[in-house]
């Protein structure tokens, strides 16, 4: 497992907001080669949180990665506290950024949202990768705490969230990048409206009895110690959607695309080498 965060303040210089529309800030990276690549944050999720993956697969492709309203450097906007508000979101931005079809990475929050665009969408896609997600709504204990995490201090988050966001091996093996991890989320909250609107929008989401109708190729990449999403999870996710593949990250917990990057990366290489071919 290769160490360091993504999200350091050292680091995320280097992945500036490039833009924004209609308030939604985000960075677009890469080449013009091939169908883009767009990754869709968790609850709460920065851009930042992708330093690896826009790193990795700008070599090579157009990597488009945002900050969902209310959170990272995106204004606040009211509407419908529901996914679809989400969803809408991501069609105007891939309308303004001229994106007709895509391939989709998203986590948590951002799996959930894209399980509903591929559904509502399907045109707009050519493969899905789901990680650190589920079909169902999200345990309410859990996504309480990341509801009320931009009103914690640092010992707060470094106490009570990190251990959502972390495997134990990672949390045992950078214990001193999470704590500056944890004082920079003080530096750039999330605009408490912004959390309230997407909890709202996981607790009246359901997809179970649906997602057999996702038509694309699916990769779903899960941690095995997922202390917010259950692997379980994954495994029914993977049973439902047809034309779907699983693989489990051993040792790993909510932030796979940090925790092994380099695992992560190359599921999703093989992943996408394959879809190239069909």
């Amino acid at each position: 497992m290769v160490r360091g965060l993504c999200f350091l303040r050292t680091r995320a210089a280097q992945l500036e907001s490039s833009a924004s529309f209609e308030g939604i800030s985000y960075t677009r990276a890469g080449t013009d080669v091939g169908v883009p690549l767009v990754f869709v944050n968790g609850l709460g999720g920065l851009q930042e949180a992708w330093f690896y993956q826009v790193r990795h697969f700008a070599k090579s492709r157009s990597v488009l990665v945002y900050d969902h309203r209310g959170n990272g450097r995106s204004a606040f906007r009211s509407g419908d506290a529901s996914m679809d508000t989400y969803v809408d979101d991501l069609c105007a931005l891939l309308d303004a950024q001229e994106i007709d079809v895509a391939d989709f990475v998203g986590i948590s929050f951002g799996g959930r949202l894209l399980q509903a665009f591929a559904l509502e969408h399907p045109l707009r896609v050519r493969s899905l990768t789901l990680s650190a997600t589920s079909a169902a709504p999200a345990g309410v204990e859990g996504a309480a705490l990341l509801k009320e995490m931009a009103e914690m201090d640092e010992d707060q988050f470094f106490e009570k969230i990190i251990p959502l966001l972390f495997g134990q091996q990672y949390r045992d093996d950078n214990a001193q990048r999470l704590r500056v991890f944890a004082r920079g989320r003080q530096r750039r909250r999330a605009d408490p409206r912004g959390l309230a609107m997407q909890w709202e929008a996981i607790r009246g989401f359901d997809l179970r009895a649906e997602i057999d109708a996702i038509p694309h190729p699916t990769l779903i990449v899960h941690g095995r110690e997922d202390a917010l999403s259950p692997f379980r999870a994954a495994e029914l996710m993977h049973e439902k959607i047809p034309d779907s593949r699983l693989v489990c990250l051993e040792g790993v917990g909510h932030s796979p695309q940090v925790e092994d990057w380099v695992g992560f990366n190359a599921a999703i290489d093989t992943f996408l080498q394959e879809v190239e071919k069909d």
